[in-house]
């Protein structure tokens, strides 16, 4: 984890950001050098997230005390991308001194980088440290610790198989069937002060958590099985976001579901062929077990349409498909009116960081038809586009009127380190989603575009 100061330590190892490039000493395209009382990183801003590379650099040194300073003026956005990548997800803690940075930015950034961190470790527990409750209990406790304004409320649920409203919960509760300990929906709610509890949803943000993915009965590669860990990267990226909404001080009515299970197999698990029947009355034909976030995600989707939430955004770790499509170096937004908001891409960019958008038809649902049920949770068909197809799976859920907003996370988790980030989960979407929503989210005009 990152602490971070404005202090001038003097015993520790002095890094200096310079615009330019090393001297003929060195190989070209050096992105450092030595200066005798510590380290010159190079900052080259034609390239794309040149803090962000600068950030790996210096971590590369394996110091874990360290003053920064530049030879031109560093901003916000410039030292979030730097401090953000530095977090090689280690438990030694690395101490930071900014030089010549107010106090005022030197707190925003810590409570910028240690929600992120949080996020991030929380993410890469393994499925036996952190069961289904276990996490909505974790992620209850990262949101209540939040820095909130005074006199607003947080309220917090837990539907398991003890609750009588678990019935309803149809993708949860089979895919519980697989594991002793079932599934569960957390319910979170946050009212700014004058705000009661019948005043409406403004947001809702759903998020797949699937603290170990084996596949199921449709059982993964063996190579996939290590990183199935991560599979609740959705639900803690949609925790952090709700943290950062909350810090935010905005008047939004906001609500948090955490769609939480193992998808194990046992004698109890679902099975390809097995249908499901959700609350709203729509079937699900099981065709493949290893396509257990959707199902999750639909019963969030059925309690926000239920509720009646204005804008209904779903986050998840969804598809395969989406490292083929972008790699793991940008999230990907579908959406039923096939658009990229502008303002969306400025504050992925603000964090040094891309987001793709891919279209969302009403052809697409050829590729989840089914024959024995309304539609199935599996992509078939020759070419079948996975990411759409996973989409349309989960509009089908949303009635007409209501803004939808599904994020396909393929940047959340790096099986090996890369210039920009540390091998495991990255986090990475928390901030430029939290910034997107906290200044362009209006509850007025619901509308994001």
């Amino acid at each position: 984890m990152l602490k971070i100061d404005n202090q001038n330590d003097k015993d520790s190892l002095k890094i200096t950001l310079v615009e330019g490039k090393a001297s003929d000493a060195y190989k070209e395209g050096a992105s450092f050098e030595s200066n005798g009382d510590g380290y010159i990183v190079f900052i080259d801003r034609t390239k794309s997230f040149p803090f962000r590379k600068a950030g790996r650099v210096v971590s590369s040194f394996g110091a874990k005390n360290i003053t920064v300073s530049a030879n031109f003026d560093l901003e916000s956005e410039n030292l979030l991308a730097f401090l953000t990548s530095l977090d090689n997800l280690d438990n030694k803690e690395t101490i930071v001194h900014l030089i010549n940075q107010s106090e005022e930015k030197v707190n925003e950034l810590n409570l910028d980088c240690t929600l992120t961190g949080v996020c991030r470790r929380i993410s890469d527990l393994s499925g036996s440290e952190l069961r289904p409750k276990e996490l909505c209990d974790l992620l209850f406790k990262l949101i209540n610790n939040s820095h909130r304004p005074l006199g607003s409320r947080l309220s917090f649920r837990i539907i398991d198989k003890d609750d009588k409203d678990y019935a309803k919960l149809s993708g949860i509760k089979a895919l519980g069937k697989g594991s002793s300990q079932g599934g569960c929906l957390a319910i979170v709610d946050y009212l700014p002060k004058g705000f009661d509890s019948d005043c409406p949803i403004d947001l809702a943000l759903i998020g797949k958590g699937i603290t170990f993915d084996s596949g199921g009965y449709d059982i993964k590669p063996e190579s996939f099985m290590e990183s199935m860990r991560t599979d609740k990267c959705g639900a803690v990226t949609a925790a952090g976001i709700f943290s950062y909404l909350i810090r935010s001080e905005k008047e939004h009515h906001l609500r948090l579901y955490l769609c939480c299970a193992e998808n194990l197999i046992s004698e109890n698990s679902i099975l390809p062929g097995d249908i499901l029947t959700y609350p709203n009355g729509l079937k699900v034909e099981i065709g493949n077990t290893d396509a257990e976030g959707r199902l999750v995600l639909a019963d969030g989707i059925c309690q926000a349409v239920e509720s009646q939430a204005r804008t209904i955004i779903t986050l998840a770790t969804l598809t395969g498909s989406a490292k083929i499509a972008v790699g793991r170096d940008m999230p990907i937004l579908v959406n039923r009116e096939n658009y990229l908001p502008k303002k969306l891409a400025t504050c992925f960019e603000f964090c040094e960081q891309y987001i793709w958008n891919l279209p969302l038809f009403d052809f697409h649902e050829r590729f989840i038809s089914s024959t024995r049920a309304d539609f199935c949770n599996d992509s078939h068909g020759d070419s079948a586009p996975g990411v759409m197809t996973a989409a349309a799976f989960l509009s089908k859920f949303i009635p007409d009127g209501f803004e939808f907003l599904h994020f396909d996370l393929s940047s959340a988790y790096l099986p090996s380190s890369n210039p920009y980030y540390a091998k495991g989960p990255t986090g990475s979407a928390i901030l430029p989603l939290g910034l997107w929503l906290a200044n362009f989210y209006n509850r007025k005009n619901s509308s994001l575009k």
